[in-house]
């Protein structure tokens, strides 16, 4: 069997040191059979990190797990993590020792994408909370990143509270082939360097793509089209709201393509990242609002003719 072999860098956050020491800022190396491994460590309300794990040195397989810090107890976790497609296939799901044990959904939602939302009987507040692990397999050279592109944690209140303070943790990958004495090989070495913790983020996230199409399955309806990113501290989540009247309907999550009736005048995006800057998008269908107002305007003056007949007949 040709011999692989898999080589990591791995960032995480872990052990703070006590209060009464101070919290500083601390970078761990640690080689284990040629395997690389780096740990960040730094203080943080709650974080999200991937974590890479040595491979079987004989298979192109890697581990990263999906990992979280907090000195907060937390309950609930609502995650959207995408993978390099073009460089790795995922194989499969591992749950052991996840801190979630009540799980709504862990599914591969686009070809690149895998949702991770559930919930912990009892609740989780430390270092090290593992989420999933997912297994890969190299399947070419190239670069790429993981990323956070939602990353929503709960407070184990009572009340469902949103965790307001929470940092997520992206990272490179790479993927390169390596050489045996000048002559091209199979052996692979895949990098999952770390990358540093963003203590703030001042930059709004990005609406690249927001059109509105015909949708082809309902004539009564149109799609939303967009597509959004956050390049320092990822997308936390997307709203829509629409108009139809004189106010606007409530915010409410939603995905792409967002379907809504033909009768709305105003459509209207909402992006925030994970330090809770926003970039708005807004749509008006003119001549749905012209429309309206004519429907208004006729109702008007419909009633103001038959309350003037009706006062003409009284006269008589």
């Amino acid at each position: 069997m040709e011999k692989f072999k898999l080589i990591f860098k791995k960032s995480a956050e872990a052990h703070r040191k006590k209060l009464e020491q101070g919290k500083k800022l601390l970078l761990l190396s640690i080689i284990i059979g040629g395997c690389f491994i780096s740990f960040s460590l730094a203080q943080a309300k709650t974080t999200f990190y991937f974590e890479g794990q040595q491979p079987d040195k004989k298979s192109l397989e890697f581990l990263v797990s999906v990992k979280v810090d907090s000195d907060k107890p937390l309950n609930a976790y609502d995650l959207v993590v995408q993978f390099p497609r073009n460089l790795i296939h995922l194989k499969r799901f591992d749950t052991q020792d996840s801190i979630i044990d009540v799980w709504k959904s862990l599914d591969v939602i686009s070809e690149s994408e895998i949702r991770i939302q559930g919930g912990s009987t009892k609740p989780f507040e430390g270092e090290n909370g593992k989420l999933v692990t997912f297994i890969f397999e190299a399947v070419m050279p190239g670069k790429d990143n993981f990323v956070f592109r939602k990353a929503s944690a709960y407070l184990a209140d009572g009340q469902g509270t949103l965790a307001d303070e929470v940092i997520i943790q992206n990272v490179p990958l790479v993927i390169s082939q390596a050489e045996i004495e000048g002559q091209s090989s199979n052996l692979f070495v895949a990098d999952v360097s770390k990358r540093t913790i963003l203590k703030t983020d001042k930059t709004p996230p990005q609406i690249s793509v927001f059109k509105i199409e015909p949708n082809p399955f309902d004539s009564n309806q149109m799609f939303l089209i967009f597509e959004a990113k956050d390049n320092d501290s990822g997308i936390s989540k997307i709203l829509v709201r629409t108009k139809s009247g004189m106010e606007w309907s409530e915010w409410q999550e939603t995905k792409n393509p967002y379907a809504f009736s033909k009768n709305i005048w105003a459509i209207q995006l909402l992006v925030v990242d994970n330090f809770n800057n926003a970039t708005t998008k807004t749509e008006y269908f003119w001549s749905n609002l012209l429309e309206k107002i004519g429907i208004f305007v006729g109702l008007i003056i419909l009633v103001f003719v038959l309350v003037f007949i009706v006062k003409k007949k009284i006269k008589k």
